[in-house]
């Protein structure tokens, strides 16, 4: 599959244990993953970028394949 590189960014100003009982924090994570990459054939780029913010755990989740059928030229990307 594609290339892919990944960094951290930030300093979180929360931490684990000061997540509230309804699933919030008093105050937001603000570490920050991202990402980039290429297909095989360098004509598909991406970048992401996430946040875990204000809830209690990280609830997205990213799907990146830009080779995923090469044969019919297609990417698949998504956020969940």
């Amino acid at each position: 599959m594609g290339r892919q590189r990944r960094r951290g960014a930030g300093r979180g100003v929360a931490t684990e244990e000061e997540a509230e009982d309804d699933g919030f924090r008093s105050r937001p994570l603000t570490n920050k993953e991202l990402r980039h990459g290429a297909g095989s054939d360098c004509r598909t780029m991406y970048g992401l970028a996430a946040m875990q913010g204000w809830r209690a755990a990280m609830e997205d989740a990213h799907l990146t394949l830009p080779d995923f059928d090469t044969d019919r030229g297609l990417s698949l990307f998504g956020v969940f």
